[in-house]
């Protein structure tokens, strides 16, 4: 054999020994040689002074470590292990070296993990690490076992007990990965860091929460805070209730209004929920902003669907909105001015780490901008009135791990008044002269909402969490109109006020349940007392000499005890398939009739080959509520009724099929669902009967009620991150309605009934300082009711849409009510954000929006108009447009 060359020799030499120092290099960096002296004290404080001396994290638990005691000791040039090993020599601990991290854990676990018998359940908190906000709906991942926080940012994860690689994760922060000894239970708050978004080439990738096709949840979206003050603003106001507007299934009233129409339903078939208290009027100015201050909002999530059994009282949706419980640390906040409205908001410590507050008020000033034109425009006008104002109060405190306790306040308020007053004199007839007339009207309205919460949240243990809450909630209507006539002789006076509301007053306890990986428990039960005032009204008038003065007062005042309890298993049955079993039931009691309802709720999912989800879901709902409502548009006037005898509950039934599954890397979701959802008891005035004339003790029998229908299939596609990102949805959708004794008892179509519906939006953070935003919104055409022609009336009072007549009078011929669609609603919007981050990280904001860009007319309303033409008499509908195109300029500023 013959013998290698001495250069090859040599050269083989040197590359193992290069290899050798190589290793050693590395194991040294690795176990790296330390100089200190630790204290006597405990042994955690002695592990910690080495994991300094060395720079490096050594992972423990510190219950483990806290009942052991060291003398002071110093080390000088030794291996970290070493030393540890020294420390950890008369204790019943050992230290675990594995991928470069250092892990003590109970000397009976082995090198490559504890694998001891049994099982150990980790808990705990997931916050935000700058300003300790605990975050809602993180993911928790470990030893393939997974689970998501609660609206608290509490999470319980039971696993087989050991060493364990933990990941957390959650859209629009960076991923936190630990590694932990559960030996034992563990209690423990994580906190992760917000990501820093960097715009270049490289597409953000989406966290490891659970993707579409791995929730069981239907008909359930959670809107991003970001994606919702980045949509285009109306008026310089980001605003929830218009974003929600843009998701497929969900349809606005008329023209510019917050209202919401789910699938089908009724503007009062929605529960709006504000840190878990019911909200009846979630608007301003007749709809046209809502009474959410973005600034304060930390989750929102919409039920549109079978919702949770933990979710009752409505048929439609839930808006399930979470407000911020206050930074920890330091004190923040941000302020705004817009075209309309201002608000600031302010949060920070009362006691750092212990206590927080958030403060945030908003007023609009658009009685300032109108009053100089009204006054040009109406020399009469000599007081106008019109804004809304918004105040939002929470207060966070830390007990201790295990307690906390919450309360939130929020008061809004519209209002709008007008008052005339003008001066005539005469000098004509026997009038003598100088006489005069003087008049005034003065008219008001306003209406608002007030809610309060105190919430506790206990942990009992490891696996069950508790948050008690007791809960109070107003929505009242005031409208008074006066006028007042005087002259020489007499002097006349009137005065007219009317009153509605609703008044909640309950408590709640829910339970958040983990006995094991594979299932996530809820159950509680709640109390609500209702006071209902459909209609307080009082007129005084006095005529002055000719007669005596007239004083009446009416009130109608309804009660109702609401009792609801539930219970749901999210069941994970395999890594392919799950299902969420639950039962709401409900039991309603007033004025000596008491009714009772089961409602069975049921999701499932199952996976298909090329990772598609099969979903479906089916859920039954009962409401005890109804919303006597005008029946062209949503005001503030409509009146909340309970079930009584005469009227029933609003019950209905719904089915969703549907797929999804998601697309690149899990950053886009594609969806398409279908539902049919049968409604029973809704809702409707009798024809001729007058919408004013409701408030009073007999309500019951202006009102009749029968079925309703709504089918449709929803496609949609998600993209929550990266610098371009948004939705896009299409829907097609039938609803209609059979009520008794309306249209000659046929089924007709529901005023908000539209076949198709085309909805975009979409953000582009064009750099580090401009951001555009444009959402597009295409509605085909709703119906409405054409006269077809009159005839003579007959002797008798005879009913016809919206009036009664009598005698000789012209009736309507009408052959269907809804029995013609005019014209199809369409608008585009678009915003754009000059940001600027200054040196001390505060943070300036100029954004300019503009609503309706290429003008369109959408009609708000029609009414009938008329005349003659050569001796014939023609009739034609007129069209009412509200909003033209609107810009608008907005100053922000977070420091």
């Amino acid at each position: 054999m013959p013998l290698l060359p001495f250069k090859t020799v040599l050269l083989i030499s040197l590359l193992l020994s290069a290899a050798t120092l190589a290793s050693k290099a590395q194991s040294a960096a690795d176990d790296p040689s330390i100089t200190c002296t630790v204290a006597k004290g405990s042994l955690t404080d002695a592990i910690q002074t080495l994991g300094k001396a060395a720079n490096i994290q050594i992972i423990f638990e510190r219950s483990l470590l806290d009942r052991y005691m060291v003398a002071s000791k110093t080390f000088t040039e030794v291996q970290l292990s070493v030393a540890i090993h020294q420390l950890l020599a008369p204790t019943k601990l050992q230290l675990v070296i594995r991928d470069g991290k250092f892990l003590i854990g109970p000397a009976a676990s082995p090198e490559k993990g504890v694998s001891a018998v049994g099982s150990a359940t980790l808990s705990g908190y997931v916050a935000d690490a700058s300003s300790g906000e605990r975050l809602v709906g993180v993911t928790i991942g470990i030893k393939g076992a997974a689970t998501t926080t609660n609206n608290y940012g509490y999470f319980s994860i039971t696993i087989p007990a050991g060493l364990a690689d933990i990941r957390i994760s959650m859209v629009g922060y960076q991923t936190l990965i630990d590694t932990l000894f559960l030996q034992q239970n563990i209690h423990r708050t994580f906190t992760v860091n917000r990501q820093s978004i960097v715009l270049d080439d490289i597409e953000i990738t989406a966290s490891a929460s659970p993707t579409i096709q791995q929730r069981t949840q239907m008909g359930h979206i959670n809107l991003s805070i970001e994606q919702i003050q980045s949509a285009p603003r109306f008026m310089g106001e980001a605003d929830v209730l218009k974003t929600v507007q843009l998701l497929p299934g969900v349809q606005q009233g008329s023209e510019g209004t917050s209202a919401l129409l789910v699938r089908g339903g009724s503007p009062d078939q929605n529960m709006f929920l504000l840190d878990g208290t019911p909200l009846y009027n979630p608007s301003h100015l007749l709809g046209i902003f809502s009474t959410f201050n973005t600034s304060t909002l930390k989750n929102v999530d919409l039920y549109k669907g079978a919702f949770p059994a933990r979710f009752g009282g409505r048929l439609s949706s839930v808006l399930d909105i979470t407000t911020k419980d206050g930074n920890l640390n330091e004190l923040h906040g941000d302020f705004s001015i817009g075209s309309m409205a201002s608000q600031f908001t302010l949060e920070g410590p009362l006691k750092k780490g212990k206590t927080s507050f958030v403060l945030s008020a908003r007023r609009t000033y658009a009685d300032l901008i109108v009053r100089p034109f009204m006054r040009n425009m109406e020399e009469d006008v000599d007081k106008f009135a019109v804004f809304f104002h918004d105040i939002n109060i929470k207060l966070h405190h830390k007990f201790s791990d295990d307690d906390r306790v919450f309360f939130s306040v929020y008061s809004g308020r519209d209002y709008f008044r007008a008052r005339t007053g003008y001066e005539s004199g005469f000098d004509y007839g026997n009038a003598p002269e100088g006489w005069y007339s003087r008049s005034q009207d003065d008219f008001h309205i306003g209406w608002g909402n007030h809610t309060g919460t105190v919430r506790w949240n206990h942990v009992f243990g490891p696996k069950l969490f508790a948050n008690v809450s007791l809960m109070g909630s107003q929505y009242r209507f005031h409208t008074a109109a006066a006028s007042e006539t005087s002259n020489p002789d007499n002097h006349m006076t009137s005065d007219n006020e009317l009153t509605s509301g609703i008044r909640d007053f309950g408590g709640k306890i829910d339970f958040d349940y983990r006995p094991h990986p594979n299932h996530a428990v809820k159950a509680g039960v709640g109390l609500i007392n209702h006071r209902f005032t459909p209609g307080s009204s009082s007129l005084s008038y006095d005529m002055g000499r000719s007669e005596a003065p007239v004083n009446v007062s009416l009130s109608t005042v309804l009660h109702g005890n609401e009792i609801n309890v539930y219970a749901e298993d999210e069941w994970q049955l395999s890594p392919k398939a799950s299902v969420n079993l639950g039962l709401h039931g409900s039991l309603f009691a007033t004025a000596g009739k008491t009714y009772a309802y089961a409602q069975p709720r049921i999701s499932g999912r199952i996976l298909l080959p090329g990772d598609v989800a099969f979903k479906v879901g089916y859920a039954q709902m009962a409401q005890y509520l109804h919303l006597l409502s005008n029946n062209t548009i949503s005001l503030p006037t409509d009146l909340w009724v309970p079930a009584t005898s005469r009227v029933k509950p609003q019950l209905a039934q719904q089915l969703s099929v549907g797929f999804a599954r998601s697309v690149a890397h899990n950053t886009v979701e594609l969806s398409v669902e279908g539902y049919y959802k049968n409604m029973d008891n809704v809702i409707e005035y009798k024809e001729g009967e007058l919408y004013f004339a409701t408030a009073g003790r007999d309500w019951e029998h202006k009102v009749t009620s029968g079925n309703g229908r709504a089918f449709g299939v929803e496609f949609f596609v998600h993209k929550k991150v990266g610098r371009l990102n948004g939705w896009a949805g299409y829907t097609w959708a039938k609803t209609d309605r059979k009520i008794k004794e309306v249209n000659f008892d046929r089924r007709f179509p529901y005023k908000y009934d539209r076949r198709h519906e085309f909805k975009a939006l979409a953000i582009y953070k064009l750099s580090k300082g401009i951001h555009i935003s444009g959402s597009w919104v295409y509605q085909s055409a709703t119906p409405f009711t054409l006269v077809l022609g009159e005839y003579e009336g007959i002797s008798d009072p005879a009913p016809t849409y919206g009036t009664r007549v009598v005698g000789n009078e012209r009736v309507p011929l009408v052959n269907s009510r809804n029995n013609v669609r005019l014209e199809d609603y369409h608008r585009l919007d678009i915003s754009i954000d000059f940001v600027k981050i200054k040196r001390n990280g505060n943070q300036r904001i100029w954004n300019f929006s503009v609503y309706n860009v290429y003008n369109h007319q959408n009609p708000f309303t029609y009414y009938p108009d008329g005349g003659f033409v050569g001796g014939r008499s023609y009739q034609e509908l007129t069209r009412v447009t509200l909003l033209p195109i609107l810009p608008s300029l907005s100053y922000i500023l977070k420091f």
